[in-house]
């Protein structure tokens, strides 16, 4: 099981906005994600791929159980003003319809 740390978790944040990996992965995924879709990415960690995509689909939701990660995602949203992604700290297995 991966364990999120403070290095990790700056390796990763690094790593996505060096080699733009995210970005280029959410230039594919948007071919089929439209305004009315509702995107659910389970066990999202830093979320990177939710904040590209979330321009794209009608609401993002965005699950991990680790609140580390799960905080940064929340602050990122925020700072972005994306309404339309909802981050949540649980087990996936427990979300409602």
């Amino acid at each position: 099981m991966f364990v999120w740390t403070k290095e990790s978790i700056r390796w990763y944040l690094r790593a996505g906005e060096r080699t733009g990996y995210y970005r280029e992965l959410a230039g594919q995924l948007r071919n089929y994600i439209g305004p009315e879709d509702h995107v659910a990415d389970l066990g999202c960690g830093l979320g990177q791929i939710d904040l590209e995509i979330a321009s794209r689909a009608g609401r993002v939701t965005s699950v991990d159980t680790e609140e580390k990660v799960t905080e940064i995602l929340k602050r990122e949203a925020d700072r972005k003003k994306l309404s339309n992604l909802t981050v949540r700290c649980m087990d996936w297995r427990e979300l409602e319809e």
